[in-house]
């Protein structure tokens, strides 16, 4: 396997994890708000790994979508943080995970390629939503991940 079909492969697994462990924890938060940020946070992961499927498996075949059991439950474990505990270790991770699709958006053959293109440009729009969560701002942060949304229909 080249770094490309690597980097895809693991760009690929980080967002049918996040799509999970989103969607479980929104499962058990019971604030409103917070719930509809990680259905958006879920979406946001959801397309990012139906984009990439297709280029993952043009590079190393046919993929088997990884059960999300684990991470859902993690996801449903973790809410019982503070919500600016979560913030914080998912802005602390974002950072790692956009170089890593950034190198896998530029080692591609094309690197204008629609589905890298949103990759790189979701997980910018993700660490944009935790700086300002962090900022007080959480209704701007909602705006941002709806926004983002809107514009990949």
């Amino acid at each position: 396997m080249d770094d490309h079909a690597a980097l895809l492969l693991a760009s690929y697994e980080t967002a049918t994890f996040g799509d999970s462990f989103f969607g479980g924890m929104a499962a058990a938060e019971s604030d409103a708000e917070r719930h509809e940020k990680l259905l958006l946070l879920q979406e946001i992961a959801s397309r990012m790994a139906t984009w990439l499927l297709p280029l993952l498996e043009r590079c190393n075949g046919e993929v088997e979508r990884a059960p999300g059991l684990v991470a859902e439950s993690l996801g449903q474990s973790a809410i019982a943080q503070e919500w600016t505990d979560l913030m914080k270790g998912l802005h602390d991770l974002t950072p790692e995970l956009l170089a890593t699709f950034v190198r896998c958006r530029e080692t591609a053959p094309d690197p204008r390629h629609p589905a890298l293109v949103e990759l790189v440009r979701g997980q910018e729009v993700i660490l944009a939503f935790t700086e300002l969560e962090f900022a007080g701002y959480t209704d701007v942060s909602r705006a941002a991940l709806t926004r983002y949304l809107e514009t990949v229909r």
